[in-house]
């Protein structure tokens, strides 16, 4: 799949398109689910970025209706279906320090797959927690 181009010139369509949660604060170990869902007509590619601290973005994945194609390396799976008033999900399997980023959805029409709409907006931060113990 060719890299995404944000287009930011229409934000109509920006604005139909929901991420949840805005936060997530998780300890090492647990799992995180992001939901994302948009409302734009034949559009039925769903993609997954993560921007670390750096501010490098990663895609992670995509889906086509509802089948999930995951890049090699992350340890994230997908599920749901990114057609239109669909769900599709983004689950962190085993968060660590290296989990700690803002994710982003986007949506793609299938026809047209060398643009598609990120959310405005909308994104999700995932922040990691040390456990710690205290002795008293």
């Amino acid at each position: 799949m060719d890299t995404l181009r944000p287009s930011f010139e229409s934000s109509s369509l920006m604005d139909r398109i929901t991420q949840t949660p805005a936060h997530v604060f998780k300890h090492a170990g647990e799992k995180a689910e992001i939901k994302c869902s948009h409302s734009i007509q034949s559009y039925n590619n769903g993609l997954w970025y993560k921007q670390s601290e750096d501010g490098q973005m990663q895609l992670l994945g995509y889906m086509i209706s509802g089948s999930a194609f995951p890049e090699s390396g992350p340890e994230v799976t997908m599920g749901g279906s990114a057609d239109k008033d669909q769900t599709f999900t983004l689950t962190i399997a085993g968060i660590s320090e290296s989990s700690r980023a803002v994710y982003f959805c986007a949506a793609q029409c299938s026809k047209n797959v060398s643009f598609g709409f990120f959310g405005c907006g909308k994104t999700t931060v995932v922040n990691f927690r040390k456990l710690t113990c205290e002795w008293i």
